[in-house]
């Protein structure tokens, strides 16, 4: 009676303002929230004084009185329009503080949620402060009626997102446990509909929260909990998928994904969704050459074209990875005329659509239809100027032949005029610099390359390795003194479309990660140029349980294999050990690690171990071109011109257009340990294809080119 008492004279007291057309004084006001005050907290003190003397009291007899929900809901709508946000703030942490009885939970729940919300949408980071306890005590002496609090001692959030997270998990963990699982099948219960509607809405904010801070893993495994009463419910299912492919969890992913498309099974984002995730990650090929085909045939019952040429242009993806992996010349020949015509179909559909001229591109390119490839590209180029595939393509279309390299590193340079820290553009401008100048211009974009690398993973730590690349301290260089200098003055901005920065941790670990890049960068000791010590530390992996290397461990060694590979070509052994070592300590021993192993072996001279390192490499990956192309030159070179065949023979199945692999067959046929004797006809035919090919053979391989639609 009390209670209801304090509610009907605080919202009279709003009505008579409302019946008069006029806002409430300060006065009025002050009446309102004191009186929705003392309803709340006379409630809470009656419920928490009630279990403590009966403390068996059943949980189900005694539900929280509307009203005071009620009240406490105006309290909150005033504080808010008061316009002051740490109002608000205060009044539920004030509640949140509260001792929680079995009556009390639903109030708890609600609150929370709110409370979330509101740190989310009406605070930013710069604007939070930390909850001070020590204003409690002077606050409960002003007042009559205080609810018993939680003890000091407990954990206090101190930033933004874990106080909002808590609040989550808070409201997560009462709803699911007052959520009804055994649904009956006529789902228009209001109880069932708004039971389940609340754990949706948990859920969508801790995905917020969750994906903002990083902690995707976690997002995940919470996520799964709420599958045990979201059968049938698609919306929670494409959380939790979406969840497991940003913890780079891609087969089950995979799974989540399949029973989405078993619930809404005419959803095309869905069918383009997983199969990406089958091609970039899950090598599932054929699964996704099914969900392809039936994308396709989604799309033209749709009658929608832009979503049609989209999914053509998966289909098209879909058999450009069939043509790669097959080792059949003809049915190679079949699978590229059509990934060509999905690619064509593509375009017809959708003009407009830039990637679908530049897969077009790419797979004409790889097929040496140089000229109409050139046309894809200027097409693709033109629709968007700054996409870095196309200038790849567009830069190798000019370096085939070796003819217009100054050209090539034109256009990579105008790409980087505009993304300066693109590292697809960066990694074929060292390529270019390399041949079209000398060594030292490679090791200078290397250099650039590390740079890029260190602002993005550890933007604290210094330049002790760097300086000790040869030319680093020679800044008058006319490759790095042209108008349109790669350095930038401004604040550095990544633009990488080979990969995404993929973290579970939260802020103060991916601090501590930054620090030990930061200590560990300058444990170079001071020597010629050229030699490479201690070098970048690798980031630690994020979790254990994650066996894939992440994405920025991944690229730094790719950095490393480059440098490794000019050491090489340039003679200098010693330096390329250590830039090998370096990859090693990030990666481990993985296929390019290991051929780059077997070459620098072998270029030592240690002729058995590198064949064993070869045939290692091609053991496990059957489509190492060059690891085929190393292996058959050096049993060429030791006069074993049947094993040389035998392996240059199984390298033509990977890459018939390959001059090296014509060039190198005509040198293994030309051998008197042949295995028949060499026919002039067999061996100038030969030598005719590897000049043929010579003049389209572009300085980096068409199909090393990215391609496809990552996961994003």
């Amino acid at each position: 009676m009390v209670i209801s008492l304090h509610f009907l004279k605080g919202l009279c007291t709003e009505e008579l303002a409302q019946m008069t057309r006029r806002p409430l004084t300060d006065a009025e006001k002050a009446i309102a929230l004191s009186c929705y005050n003392l309803c709340g907290d006379i409630s809470v003190r009656h419920f928490q004084e009630l279990y403590q003397l009966t403390p068996d009291i059943s949980t189900n007899s005694i539900s929280f009185p509307k009203v005071v929900l009620n009240a406490i809901q105006r309290l909150i709508a005033l504080t808010c329009q008061s316009g002051v946000v740490f109002d608000a703030v205060t009044l539920f942490r004030r509640f949140m503080r509260y001792s929680e009885t079995p009556s009390t939970r639903i109030l708890r729940q609600s609150l929370a949620f709110q409370f979330a919300e509101l740190l989310l949408r009406g605070l930013c980071t710069k604007m939070y402060r930390k909850h001070d306890l020590s204003t409690e005590s002077a606050e409960a002496k002003q007042k009559q009626i205080v609810p018993y609090r939680y003890p000091p001692g407990r954990m206090v959030p101190d930033t933004l997102y874990r106080e909002a997270i808590l609040m989550l998990l808070i409201s997560e963990h009462i709803a699911s446990q007052e959520v009804i699982l055994n649904r009956p099948s006529e789902m228009s219960d209001m109880r069932i509909m708004q039971s389940i509607n609340n754990m949706c809405a948990v859920y969508d904010l801790l995905a917020i929260a969750l994906s903002r801070t990083g902690n995707f893993g976690f997002l995940s495994k919470t996520l799964e909990k709420s599958l045990k009463f979201s059968y049938g419910e698609f919306h929670t299912w494409y959380q939790f998928g979406l969840s497991l492919i940003s913890a780079r969890k891609y087969y089950r992913a995979y799974l989540v994904l399949r029973e989405c498309l078993r619930l809404d099974p005419n959803r095309l984002a869905l069918y383009f969704l997983t199969t990406s995730l089958c091609l970039q990650y899950l090598g599932f090929i054929e699964d996704g050459l099914e969900l392809a085909t039936q994308a396709v045939e989604i799309a033209c019952n749709q009658e929608d074209r832009v979503m049609s040429a989209r999914a053509h242009l998966m289909l098209g993806w879909v058999y450009s990875l069939l043509a790669r992996k097959c080792r059949l010349l003809e049915r190679k020949r079949e699978l590229h005329a059509q990934a060509t015509a999905e690619y064509r179909s593509a375009t017809q559909l959708d003009p407009d659509d830039y990637l679908s001229w530049y897969h077009l591109g790419v797979e004409l390119a790889t097929q040496r239809q140089l000229e109409e490839a050139l046309v894809a590209c200027q097409n693709g180029f033109r629709l968007m100027p700054s996409h870095s595939g196309t200038l790849c393509l567009l830069a190798l279309l000019h370096t085939c032949g070796g003819k217009r390299m100054d050209q090539a590193s034109k256009v990579l340079r105008a790409g980087l005029a505009e993304s300066p820290n693109d590292f697809l553009l960066l990694f074929l401008l060292a390529r270019v610099e390399a041949v079209r100048s000398n060594t030292k211009a490679g090791l200078l974009m290397y250099r650039r390359l590390l740079e890029v690398w260190r602002d993005c993973f550890a933007p604290e730590s210094e330049n002790g390795y760097l300086n000790r690349i040869p030319g680093s301290r020679d800044y008058s260089s006319p490759t790095l003194t042209t108008s349109d200098e790669l350095t930038s003055s401004g604040p550095l901005t990544t633009t990488s479309p080979m990969f995404e920065v993929e973290t579970e941790a939260t802020l103060p670990p991916m601090l501590l990660e930054v620090q030990q890049l930061a200590n560990t960068l300058t444990n170079l000791a001071s020597g010629q140029p050229g030699q490479t010590g201690a070098s970048i530390s690798p980031l630690q992996k994020l979790r254990r349980d994650v066996p894939a290397v992440p994405p920025a461990l991944r690229l730094q060694a790719k950095i490393y294999h480059g440098l490794a590979e000019l050491y090489m070509d340039n003679g200098q052994l010693n330096e390329a050990k250590e830039a090998l070592d370096e990859a090693t300590k990030i990666t481990g021993l993985d296929m390019e690690t290991l051929y780059l192993r077997g070459l620098l072996t072998d270029r030592q001279g240690i002729l058995s171990k590198a064949r064993s390192i070869y045939e290692s490499v091609i053991a496990i990956q059957p489509d190492h071109l060059a690891a085929h192309l190393a292996l058959a030159d050096l049993l060429k070179r030791t006069d074993q011109a049947v094993l040389a065949e035998r392996v240059i023979r199984d390298a033509m199945y990977i890459d018939p257009t390959s001059c090296q692999v014509w060039h190198l067959l005509a040198e293994v046929l030309a051998l008197p340990s042949a295995s028949e004797p060499p026919s002039d006809s067999v061996i100038t035919k030969a030598l005719s294809n590897a000049i043929e090919l010579e003049q389209t053979e572009p300085l980096e391989q068409f199909y090393k080119l990215p391609i496809g639609l990552p996961c994003r």
